[in-house]
């Protein structure tokens, strides 16, 4: 089967798959090479799943802080780490190996899904390639917390096995497809926008032409869609606190002004100009035809990515990752419609897929090759600066707690929280450092309420009342947390011993056209830059590195 397989492929076809399975293969070890827990979100899991408790579910009883008050509803976040720890240990390997594992069936499901599209391997492959490479789909498959991987993953199931179930009907392809949906959406709050505009599209516009069961299957997804929107109204909507997910200190309009320019020019080009139009003008067409021109399954995946993508617009939020799970909808029904589009009419179209392609090659892989290496490098950089820190703090001599400021990181910033969970992990006590800060918050005391008192109250960073000042003796970390660039100026080395460093000689720099932009504008406008909004992370390079200095004088 393999031989006839391959006897009616073409020499180019072959040799691009051969490529694609090196590059995964390649992708695959890089994420296996020095696992470990990165300065995020994977301080979940240190004072819990590592040490023998459950990984802690999003809910009331969330041990950092109520879930609920922040707006969230995601009880499945994590929770597949306990099956691992359970079967294989607690090991990263094993979380990373998993990782891994939903990497490999996410390709198999893609390369049979575009198939179907584009019979051309080499396009296939260059779409995989391409998606592997953008900074939202590195971020979610190398790091350990983010449940954007789940929800592709199990997106990537539904879409298969409902799409199998469209060509030829089977109770267990449905079956597969709704349970598949339904775990996703308990993974992250915006999949109920993506199932329901994807059901609804196929609901409304195939109504004449489609059977009562079509109907009904497309009907029990809408319900999913509708019961998850319930709950979520029930147990988080009415105790959401004032910041949210969605707080922000700067003017609105600033934000989604920036917002709409980072999605569309710098992380998702191809979800912002292409799959946004194009939803909209599918829409006009089936509605000025009044349903003549027949719904294909690609409308609905236009519905469905352009409804999970709309929902942080409404938010006016921006992450590199959040759009990752539209492209499980947008990548085939891109390949689908982009083709006819260009070779059939429309300027907009033909300079869309341009400004597209310009802005994948000059920001989203440049920016893709930096998120891999930052998040390969900064897992390794903190386990490293941590395990200094805990033999060097004896070595000091004071009875008193050690203070440690981390340089560019404002008073209230959830990093030192974190950097005391590491510290904590490995075996230093809370009673032996204090973590402080000597740059003001800029949303004081907002930014800070949603720990739980209990933990906030063991670091006078979380504390109200004037900044205290690195002292002699204090340490003063440059960790990836820092905001701002750092500059060595001859007083600061008169006034601090470096101690220790990490070296990050793969790393790649800030290349991509978004760094320079901002380059210039930190040099035209200064400190200004930040205050008005313009420039929230003054920091241009994502720098992986830590440095360990000591005040000596």
């Amino acid at each position: 089967m393999t031989k006839r397989f391959l006897s009616r492929m073409s020499a180019a076809n072959i040799w691009s798959y051969i490529i694609l399975v090196v590059f995964i293969t390649a992708y695959a070890v890089t994420m296996l090479v020095e696992p470990g827990f990165g300065p995020n979100d994977d301080f979940w899991l240190l004072s819990t799943l590592q040490v023998g408790q459950p990984a802690p579910v999003h809910d009331a009883n969330f041990p950092f802080y109520d879930a609920r008050e922040t707006g969230r509803f995601i009880p499945l976040t994590v929770q597949e780490l306990n099956i691992i720890a359970r079967l294989f240990g607690t090991d990263p390997f094993w979380y990373f190996a998993f990782n891994v594992l939903q990497l490999l069936v996410v390709i198999v499901l893609l390369v049979a899904m575009l198939r179907r599209v584009a019979p051309n391997a080499i396009v296939v492959a260059v779409a995989i390639v391409l998606l592997m490479l953008t900074p939202g789909f590195v971020e979610a498959w190398f790091r350990m917390a983010l449940q954007e991987r789940n929800v592709f993953f199990y997106l990537a199931l539904f879409l298969f096995f409902y799409w199998l179930d469209r060509e030829s009907a089977k109770w267990w392809k449905y079956a597969l497809a709704l349970l598949s949906a339904n775990v996703a959406l308990y993974y992250k709050e915006p999949v109920f926008a993506a199932i329901g505009a994807f059901a609804g599209a196929s609901l409304l516009f195939r109504w004449r032409y489609s059977s009562t069961m079509e109907k009904l299957k497309d009907a029990m997804l809408i319900l999913s869609a509708v019961m998850f929107v319930a709950l979520y109204i029930d147990y988080a909507f009415p105790h959401h606190g004032p910041w949210g997910h969605s707080f922000n200190p700067y003017p609105y309009w600033l934000v989604l002004t920036k917002t709409v320019l980072n999605y569309a020019f710098f992380s998702d080009p191809v979800v912002v100009l292409l799959v946004l139009p194009l939803t909209l003008w599918r829409f006009y067409a089936l509605v000025a035809t009044n349903g003549r021109e027949i719904a294909t399954i690609y409308d609905s995946m236009l519905f469905a990515a352009s409804g999970y993508a709309l929902v942080f617009f409404a938010l006016n939020i921006y992450g590199s990752y959040y759009f990752v799970p539209t492209y499980v909808f947008a990548t085939p029904a891109v390949l689908y419609f982009m083709p006819r589009l260009i070779m059939s009419s429309g300027r907009y179209w033909k300079a869309a897929s341009v400004i597209a392609a310009i802005v994948l090659m000059v920001n989203t892989l440049p920016a893709g090759l930096q998120m891999l290496t930052y998040t390969k490098y900064v897992i390794i950089n903190i386990d490293k600066t941590v395990d200094f820190l805990v033999s060097d703090m004896p070595t000091r001599g004071r009875n008193e707690r050690m203070n440690i400021f981390l340089y560019g990181v404002e008073q209230g910033s959830q990093a030192y929280f974190i950097l005391g969970e590491f510290l904590k992990y490995k075996g230093l006590p809370y009673e032996a450092f204090d973590l402080r800060s000597d740059l003001a918050a800029r949303c004081s005391p907002r930014c800070y309420q949603v720990l739980r008192p209990e933990l906030a109250r063991r670091y006078t960073v979380y504390h109200e009342g004037k900044l205290p000042e690195v002292q002699v003796g204090d340490y003063l970390v440059v960790s990836s947390w820092s905001e701002k660039d750092f500059v060595m100026t001859a007083a600061f080395e008169k006034q601090y011993k470096l101690l220790f460093r990490t070296n990050s000689p793969l790393h790649v720099p800030g290349i991509d056209l978004k760094s320079l932009v901002k380059r210039v504008i930190i040099k035209r406008m200064g400190d200004s830059a930040k205050s008005t909004g313009l420039v929230v992370h003054a920091r241009v390079d994502m720098d992986p590195d830590y440095h360990v200095y000591v005040r000596t004088q």
